[in-house]
């Protein structure tokens, strides 16, 4: 009897050691388990994070690219305004050297004129036939010449006028005016051109401005000087809106 009593507290003190290693066991079974989930969960938010960074890092490219793209528009248009002022500053030395050649030629037929004046103011008889040119020659004779269509008596009598200094004001800018179109007429445009020039520089604010432009213009068309004339048409439609001959002028232009 003492044996078996022995024996069953042995096989009970076996059997309880099993069960405690068991639940050792089960507890780092436990403990791995809850590791591994805890390892899983960080994974999961480590994941996610790294697909915020992913997401930041694409959306800072996308910026980025556009900012680039936006760049490269802005140099491109001020590569084109630049190559546009290039070609404006070109067009615009082409037509100051055009004025340039156009002024250059005025000046030397105005001398020729002023020179032929000279002589002809040279060439009077006696004192007592330049009185008698004197009372003979008057500004109101000139303009009935003028308005008759006797333009080479006109011409006679204006020059006489201007030589002698017998007219000024708004009478000397009439008698320019009045030859620069006989001139025309006569299709002298040349000389034409150096009156309806000195007309418009000797007379600042003169009533005949616009149409010594306007015809100022057919005579540069007339010697094939275009830029010339769009020069003078231009000036007559900015500077005399109100005027009539704006319209011939603007029709002329648009033909230029």
């Amino acid at each position: 009897m003492p044996r078996f009593i022995i024996l069953a507290v042995a096989l009970i003190a076996v059997v309880s050691c099993k069960t405690q290693e068991e639940i050792r066991k089960e507890k780092m079974l436990n403990d791995v388990n809850l590791n591994m989930v805890q390892n899983q969960k960080m994974s999961a938010d480590f994941s996610a994070r790294l697909r915020q960074l992913e997401e930041q890092i694409s959306s800072i490219s996308g910026k980025q690219e556009e900012g680039i793209h936006g760049q490269r528009n802005k140099i491109n248009d001020l590569d084109n305004r630049i190559k546009l002022l290039e070609e404006n500053s070109l067009d615009l030395q082409n037509r100051f050297r055009a004025m340039e050649s156009t002024l250059s030629e005025q000046s030397k037929y105005l001398q020729q004129v002023l020179n032929k004046l000279n002589d002809l103011s040279g060439s009077g008889g006696s004192k007592g036939s330049k009185k008698k040119t004197e009372e003979r020659i008057t500004f109101a004779n000139a303009n009935s010449h003028y308005q008759k269509g006797n333009y080479q008596k006109a011409t006679e009598m204006y020059q006489e006028l201007i030589d002698r200094k017998l007219i000024s004001g708004k009478t000397h800018a009439e008698a320019l005016h009045n030859l620069g179109v006989i001139e025309f007429l006569n299709k002298n445009e040349q000389t034409a051109i150096v009156y309806f020039s000195k007309l418009i520089s000797e007379h600042k604010s003169s009533n005949y401005h616009p149409n010594a432009l306007l015809v100022m213009a057919k005579s540069f068309i007339k010697t094939k000087n275009e830029n010339a004339a769009k020069g003078a048409l231009q000036t007559l439609i900015k500077n005399y809106p109100k005027s009539d001959k704006v319209k011939e002028a603007e029709e002329l232009l648009k033909k230029l």
